[in-house]
């Protein structure tokens, strides 16, 4: 399987864990998945993984926390999905379960710190990781200012750096919603800040009053 059809996969994972308030597998998902933003294969990523030798920081989601959730994941994709997407899904917790006591950011330092011949985007995990993470807080600090985050929307809509894949991850975070293109994400960005910011006017109107 490709690299990038299995990170669709992980996203989708990322979804279903925010659907159900199970945050720590939502955000430890949702970190892991820039490793698969290549043009190569998992087992490709899934060697490069066996290879590493990362420096533990143990900040932010841990590997730990993925592992919890092999066994019963495992059991559904044997019940429900294709043998190849098994097969991937089994190479990755072999790839990554010697790592139980690392930060999944530590995995994707290491990750972006060796030489790339899979990606056409070589050594650049780990700059779009931390370039989301800033556009993602620009965004929380600045919902329901106007003239503040659109300032802040500006500037994303005008990276260069961020593609589609990219803007729909920061939209799952930013909304907890699932993005069918670059477009619909950036549409639904905008909309959680003008819903806050219609639902202020609102308030104002009233005085803060309410039909209650």
């Amino acid at each position: 399987m490709k690299a990038k059809v299995f990170q669709e996969f992980l996203l989708a994972l990322t979804d279903l864990f925010a659907s159900t308030g199970i945050n720590n597998q939502s955000a430890a998902w949702l970190a892991i998945s820039p490793i698969f933003d290549v043009s190569g294969s998992v087992k490709d990523v899934c060697k490069r993984l066996s290879d590493l030798t990362p420096s533990a920081t143990r900040e932010g989601p841990q590997v730990a926390d993925l592992i919890v959730a092999f066994s019963a994941l495992s059991k559904i994709l044997r019940q429900t999905a294709k043998q190849q997407t098994v097969n991937d899904f089994n190479l990755f917790t072999i790839s990554v379960t010697p790592f139980a006591n690392f930060g999944i950011q530590d995995l994707v330092n290491a990750m972006t710190n060796t030489s790339s011949k899979l990606s056409k985007r070589s050594g650049r995990v780990g700059s779009i990781s931390e370039n989301i993470d800033q556009h993602l807080d620009r965004l929380e600090r600045t919902l329901a200012d106007e003239e503040a985050f659109l300032a802040a929307f500006s500037d994303l809509k005008a990276d260069k750096l961020l593609k589609a894949p990219d803007v729909k991850q920061l939209g799952r975070a930013f909304t907890k919603q699932s993005s069918k293109s670059k477009a619909d994400a950036l549409q639904r960005i905008w909309d959680r800040h003008a819903s806050l910011i219609g639902a202020g006017a609102r308030a104002k109107a009233t005085g803060g009053r309410t039909a209650a």
